[in-house]
Protein backbone atom coordinates (compact mmCIF):
# COMPACT_ATOMS: atom_id res chain seq x y z
CA UNK A 1 0.00 0.00 0.00
CA UNK A 2 1.49 3.15 -1.06
CA UNK A 3 -1.47 5.44 -0.33
CA UNK A 4 -0.09 8.39 1.91
CA UNK A 5 -1.10 8.58 5.63
CA UNK A 6 -4.25 10.11 6.59
CA UNK A 7 -3.68 13.59 7.47
CA UNK A 8 -4.49 14.32 11.45
CA UNK A 9 -7.34 16.17 11.84
CA UNK A 10 -7.35 19.68 12.18
CA UNK A 11 -7.06 21.41 15.57
CA UNK A 12 -9.47 23.96 16.30
CA UNK A 13 -8.53 27.64 17.06
CA UNK A 14 -9.75 28.78 21.12
CA UNK A 15 -12.49 29.99 22.15
CA UNK A 16 -12.57 33.78 22.43
CA UNK A 17 -12.89 35.30 26.33
CA UNK A 18 -16.61 36.37 24.82
CA UNK A 19 -17.71 33.02 24.14
CA UNK A 20 -20.71 31.65 26.28
CA UNK A 21 -18.88 28.00 26.35
CA UNK A 22 -15.34 29.69 27.83
CA UNK A 23 -15.68 29.23 31.34
CA UNK A 24 -15.20 32.21 33.02
CA UNK A 25 -14.21 31.76 37.28
CA UNK A 26 -16.50 34.03 39.66
CA UNK A 27 -15.64 35.76 41.82
CA UNK A 28 -16.84 34.09 45.27
CA UNK A 29 -19.50 35.93 46.73
CA UNK A 30 -21.29 35.53 49.97
CA UNK A 31 -25.13 34.69 50.32
CA UNK A 32 -26.93 35.47 53.10
CA UNK A 33 -29.12 32.49 54.82
CA UNK A 34 -32.24 34.11 53.50
CA UNK A 35 -31.10 34.85 49.96
CA UNK A 36 -29.80 30.66 49.83
CA UNK A 37 -33.65 29.89 50.46
CA UNK A 38 -34.70 32.28 47.89
CA UNK A 39 -32.82 30.89 45.45
CA UNK A 40 -33.49 27.12 46.69
CA UNK A 41 -37.37 28.18 46.69
CA UNK A 42 -36.74 29.69 43.39
CA UNK A 43 -35.41 26.51 42.14
CA UNK A 44 -38.13 24.11 43.72
CA UNK A 45 -40.87 26.15 41.67
CA UNK A 46 -38.87 25.79 38.61
CA UNK A 47 -38.43 22.15 38.55
CA UNK A 48 -42.09 21.94 39.48
CA UNK A 49 -42.87 23.59 36.54
CA UNK A 50 -41.16 21.92 34.43
CA UNK A 51 -42.16 19.03 35.99
CA UNK A 52 -46.20 20.28 35.59
CA UNK A 53 -45.27 21.07 32.11
CA UNK A 54 -43.89 17.11 31.21
CA UNK A 55 -46.65 15.75 33.08
CA UNK A 56 -48.86 17.63 31.30
CA UNK A 57 -46.91 17.15 27.69
CA UNK A 58 -47.38 13.39 28.96
CA UNK A 59 -50.72 13.19 29.26
CA UNK A 60 -51.01 14.75 26.08
CA UNK A 61 -48.73 11.96 24.39
CA UNK A 62 -50.65 9.84 26.09
CA UNK A 63 -54.00 11.17 24.90
CA UNK A 64 -52.71 11.22 21.12
CA UNK A 65 -51.64 7.66 21.37
CA UNK A 66 -54.90 6.66 22.66
CA UNK A 67 -56.55 8.63 19.44
CA UNK A 68 -54.17 6.78 17.28
CA UNK A 69 -55.43 3.66 18.53
CA UNK A 70 -58.86 3.92 18.49
CA UNK A 71 -58.35 5.53 14.98
CA UNK A 72 -56.59 2.00 13.86
CA UNK A 73 -59.30 0.13 15.78
CA UNK A 74 -61.60 2.08 13.58
CA UNK A 75 -59.92 1.50 10.48
CA UNK A 76 -59.55 -2.50 11.17
CA UNK A 77 -63.43 -1.96 11.64
CA UNK A 78 -63.90 -0.20 8.24
CA UNK A 79 -62.15 -2.00 6.06
CA UNK A 80 -64.47 -5.13 7.76
CA UNK A 81 -67.33 -3.31 7.11
CA UNK A 82 -65.53 -2.39 3.38
CA UNK A 83 -65.38 -5.80 2.45
CA UNK A 84 -68.42 -7.13 3.86
CA UNK A 85 -70.35 -4.40 1.74
CA UNK A 86 -68.14 -5.14 -1.61
CA UNK A 87 -68.91 -9.15 -0.73
CA UNK A 88 -72.80 -7.67 -0.55
CA UNK A 89 -72.49 -5.79 -3.93
CA UNK A 90 -71.10 -8.76 -5.68
CA UNK A 91 -74.14 -11.16 -4.36
CA UNK A 92 -76.70 -8.32 -4.98
CA UNK A 93 -74.92 -7.87 -8.55
CA UNK A 94 -75.39 -11.65 -9.15
CA UNK A 95 -79.22 -12.00 -8.08
CA UNK A 96 -79.81 -8.74 -10.11
CA UNK A 97 -78.42 -10.74 -13.49
CA UNK A 98 -80.28 -13.62 -12.37
CA UNK A 99 -83.72 -11.57 -12.15
CA UNK A 100 -82.56 -9.84 -15.46
CA UNK A 101 -82.77 -13.09 -17.41
CA UNK A 102 -85.84 -14.37 -15.47
CA UNK A 103 -87.21 -11.16 -16.77
CA UNK A 104 -86.29 -11.51 -20.20
CA UNK A 105 -87.60 -15.12 -20.19
CA UNK A 106 -90.89 -13.97 -18.81
CA UNK A 107 -90.98 -11.22 -21.31
CA UNK A 108 -90.43 -13.66 -24.18
CA UNK A 109 -92.97 -16.09 -22.44
CA UNK A 110 -95.15 -13.12 -22.12
CA UNK A 111 -95.18 -12.18 -26.15
CA UNK A 112 -95.85 -16.41 -26.99
CA UNK A 113 -99.05 -16.00 -25.14
CA UNK A 114 -99.92 -12.83 -26.57
CA UNK A 115 -98.98 -14.02 -30.12
CA UNK A 116 -101.24 -17.52 -28.95
CA UNK A 117 -104.24 -15.45 -27.50
CA UNK A 118 -104.10 -13.13 -31.05
CA UNK A 119 -104.44 -16.21 -33.27
CA UNK A 120 -106.74 -17.44 -30.98
CA UNK A 121 -109.06 -14.69 -30.95
CA UNK A 122 -108.43 -14.82 -35.01
CA UNK A 123 -109.59 -18.61 -34.77
CA UNK A 124 -112.44 -17.69 -32.49
CA UNK A 125 -113.82 -14.98 -34.65
CA UNK A 126 -114.00 -17.64 -38.12
CA UNK A 127 -115.39 -20.06 -36.38
CA UNK A 128 -118.48 -17.89 -35.46
CA UNK A 129 -118.61 -16.28 -38.72
CA UNK A 130 -118.34 -19.92 -39.81
CA UNK A 131 -121.57 -20.80 -37.15
CA UNK A 132 -123.36 -17.61 -37.85
CA UNK A 133 -122.85 -19.27 -42.01
CA UNK A 134 -124.25 -22.30 -41.12
CA UNK A 135 -126.85 -21.58 -39.08
CA UNK A 136 -128.01 -19.05 -42.00
CA UNK A 137 -127.88 -22.00 -44.37
CA UNK A 138 -129.72 -24.32 -41.95
CA UNK A 139 -132.58 -21.49 -41.81
CA UNK A 140 -132.40 -21.31 -45.57
CA UNK A 141 -132.30 -24.88 -45.49
CA UNK A 142 -135.20 -25.42 -43.40
CA UNK A 143 -137.81 -22.66 -44.75
CA UNK A 144 -136.86 -24.58 -48.27
CA UNK A 145 -137.93 -27.46 -46.88
CA UNK A 146 -141.02 -25.66 -45.07
CA UNK A 147 -142.23 -24.26 -48.48
CA UNK A 148 -141.41 -27.99 -50.65
CA UNK A 149 -143.88 -29.26 -47.22
CA UNK A 150 -146.65 -27.38 -48.34
CA UNK A 151 -146.22 -27.63 -51.95
CA UNK A 152 -146.60 -31.24 -51.67
CA UNK A 153 -149.70 -33.44 -51.02
CA UNK A 154 -150.44 -34.39 -47.44
CA UNK A 155 -150.20 -38.14 -48.41
CA UNK A 156 -146.84 -38.21 -50.60
CA UNK A 157 -143.94 -40.04 -49.82
CA UNK A 158 -141.45 -37.24 -50.35
CA UNK A 159 -143.32 -35.26 -48.13
CA UNK A 160 -142.85 -38.17 -44.95
CA UNK A 161 -139.46 -38.36 -45.74
CA UNK A 162 -138.94 -34.25 -45.92
CA UNK A 163 -140.14 -34.00 -42.62
CA UNK A 164 -138.76 -36.78 -41.15
CA UNK A 165 -135.33 -35.08 -42.34
CA UNK A 166 -136.20 -31.50 -40.34
CA UNK A 167 -137.27 -33.92 -37.42
CA UNK A 168 -133.47 -35.77 -37.27
CA UNK A 169 -132.16 -32.44 -38.29
CA UNK A 170 -133.92 -31.28 -35.21
CA UNK A 171 -132.94 -33.65 -32.90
Amino acid sequence: DTSPPPAPPPVPPPLPPDSPSHKRKRPNRTYSEAQIEKRRQDARLRRAEKKSEFETLQDKVEVLENMVKNLTHSRVHMANDMKKCEERNGLLCRENDILKNQMKELTDCLKSKIEENRLLRNYSEELQTNINKNHSSSTVLANNCVEMIKALPSNSPLRRSILYFLINCLV
